[in-house]
This record gives structure tokens, sequence and C-alpha cells, in this order.
């Protein structure tokens, strides 16, 4: 008898396009009058026993932290994606260089390929191409469960950076003339 109220229960909510926690926190009061105002005419279990169910089904969603989150500062915005690895935490964070940078080179109009950057860049290109660099971070934290806190963890080298290609002008024009000698 209780389980056929728990999934009547369940099926009422369902029919209100309510979730299951629909009435965390709420008084057994509250239901009631809610049922009693939905289903006038009675239901298929008195209020009191659907309304219990209710209030057991309430039962808050407890919140999970993963243990890494990646973490990307656009200056103006800051934000985070939670993950289970450090490795999936830190290739996102890598990615999302490369896609400012591809955004970034998509505003300049005068840039066809590979072949015209940096060289093809006019003086507020290449300002606008430092200052992201300068403004906006990435970093990978990891969960400490004693603070409740995300914390430092990793950010990209110098050798990240530059594997993906996240060098101001000057330092990009260095490493060519580098590979060039």
């Amino acid at each position: 008898m209780k389980r056929a109220i728990k999934e009547y229960a369940k099926r009422v909510l369902k029919d209100h396009d309510c979730t299951m926690d629909a009435y965390w926190g709420c008084t057994g009061e509250q239901v009631i009058r809610d049922l009693k105002e939905a289903y006038p005419n009675g239901m298929e279990y008195p209020y009191v026993d659907v309304a219990n169910a209710m209030l057991l089904l309430a039962k808050p969603t407890l919140l999970e932290r993963k243990p890494w989150l990646m973490v990307f500062d656009m200056g103006h915005t800051v934000d985070g994606i939670e993950y289970d690895s450090f490795e999936a935490a830190k290739e996102q964070a890598l990615e999302t260089l490369v896609e400012w940078q591809v955004q970034q080179v998509s505003e300049f109009k005068n840039i066809q390929g590979p072949a015209d950057f940096p060289a093809k860049l006019g003086q507020e290109q290449r300002e606008e191409w430092d200052y992201m660099i300068s403004e906006c971070h990435v970093e990978v934290q990891k969960y400490n469960p004693d603070t409740d806190e995300y914390e430092e963890y990793w950010f990209p080298s110098y050798e990240d950076e530059k594997q993906v290609g996240w060098l101001y002008i000057e330092e990009m024009e260095q490493e060519e003339n580098n590979e060039q000698t």
C-alpha cells in the first residue's frame, strides 16, 4: 500500500511538472492545501497520505564537488568547470587558450592563414592580441574538503603556452627568429 501511495505521489508531481523535491522544506499543511486545490473532488488516496509521500520524496539533492576545477579568467569574467580528473581539466584549460586565439584571429580581417600571423598584424591588432594574452588566464584548482574550497594547483608553464601559441607577439617573433637560426 505504501509503495502504491509513493508511486501515486510521484505521478501527481510529474503530472504537474514538479520535481521530486518540489516540497522540500514545506510543511505538511502547505502540501495538503495544494493537493486540495488541485484535486477538490478528492484523490485516489487520502490527502494526508499523499502529502506525507511527497514530503518523503522531497529529500534535497546533496551537492557534490568534483575534485578538479578548470578556471578561466577573461579579465572581466571568471568562471570554472568541474572535472573528474586533472588530465581532463588541464586539457580543457589548454584548449580554452586555443579557442580564445582562434576567436581573436577571426576578428583580424587581413589574416588569411597561419603564414600571415603575426607578420601581417597592424599595430592595433598587435595591441589587441597582447592585451588578450595579458588579461586572459586559465588554471586548474584542486578541491580541498577540509576547507570546502578549490585551491590553486596548476598553471600553464611557458612551455605549455608556447606549445599552444599563447605568447605575446614579441615572444612569438623571438621564437620564430630562434627557430630560423
